[in-house]
């Protein structure tokens, strides 16, 4: 049987959480039995409404005799791409419609210039381990979060302005901004060629979700971070945290501090990113600056070049 795939629109919002809450509930229950991560949550209809907004083409539904039946969210960036919440309707499964709905999303972003494509699992997740291997894709790293809290400084001291420059691109002029968003590419291009960014911080900033603080020194641009603000939770929640692989340890520990002052300045208590922790300069600096590390690891799996130097800290998802 052959699915026709199209873009979801808004009138699919409710059948697409039906079809990832039917697929995804038993799956966790499985894996997790009655802890708090095998308790599936209701998906969040305004999650799907938000990736709608940020690239609407790239949100995809499976069509089976005018019936919803498969879910995959796509997002692109230059040359690297990702899908997550892939789902298949649970009446469906077994028919090689999952196989169908991951050619669908493989098509969308080397359509739009995809070279290298990621997508996220639980390690616990043999079947599906064993499933996507099987279409090529290879594990590249373990996804988790880090944490730390904003009391007790990165650094030590009045910062060095001669080590290194940060601006905040919501307080840039549109002039400026423009140049800060190629920096951001520029920042992506050192640890993959192609790789770019800088669209979804333009996204997050435009729609006021958050914020990215971005450094340089000498002219190069070295670092970014995109982050949103989170009082609820009493913490600023990192997005997305590049560095590129020139940058120096005194000059990787500055940044961060500037992040911590950037969640103080908010009066919050705890600041973090989703981290690659196979990724060696991650693992050194986030161990070596006492971050504390969040028990909701992910696999990460890919097909094609990956960076593997400088610091690319990112959820293949959500």
């Amino acid at each position: 049987m052959r699915l026709w795939f199209r873009p979801a629109t808004s009138a699919d919002v409710a059948d697409m959480c039906a079809v990832i809450d039917a697929a995804y509930t038993p799956q966790v229950r499985r894996l997790y039995g009655d802890t708090l991560r095998g308790r599936w949550q209701p998906f969040n209809p305004e999650r799907l409404r938000l990736y709608l907004s940020r690239e609407p083409e790239g949100v995809r539904v499976g069509i089976w005799q005018n019936r919803l039946v498969t879910v995959c969210v796509c997002r692109s960036h230059g040359s690297l791409g990702w899908f997550h919440s892939l789902a298949v309707h649970p009446d469906m499964q077994g028919r090689g419609l999952g196989i169908q709905a991951v050619h669908d999303a493989e098509a969308y972003l080397t359509g739009h210039g995809v070279r290298s494509i990621g997508l996220m699992t639980w390690p616990d997740a043999v079947n599906n381990i064993g499933f996507y291997y099987k279409l090529g894709f290879r594990a590249v790293g373990l996804s988790l979060y880090v944490y730390r809290p904003t009391w007790g400084p990165v650094v030590s001291g009045r910062l060095p302005t001669d080590a290194l420059q940060t601006a905040f691109l919501s307080r840039l002029s549109e002039s400026e901004r423009s140049q800060a968003l190629s920096a951001a590419a520029a920042i992506g291009d050192a640890l993959l060629p192609g790789l770019d960014y800088s669209g979804w911080v333009q996204w997050t900033v435009t729609r006021q979700l958050g914020d990215a603080l971005l450094a340089w020194h000498e002219g190069r641009p070295l670092a970014l971070a995109l982050a949103d603000i989170r009082p609820e939770n009493d913490w600023l929640e990192g997005r997305l945290l590049l560095m590129a692989p020139q940058m120096t340890a005194e000059q990787a520990d500055l940044f961060l501090e500037h992040v911590r002052r950037w969640a103080m300045d908010h009066r919050l208590g705890h600041f973090g990113f989703p981290a690659d922790l196979m990724q060696p300069m991650a693992a050194e600096l986030f161990g070596r600056l006492g971050f504390r590390l969040y028990g909701d690891t992910m696999l990460n799996l890919a097909r094609g070049p990956w960076p593997t130097a400088g610091v690319h800290a990112v959820r293949l998802g959500g």
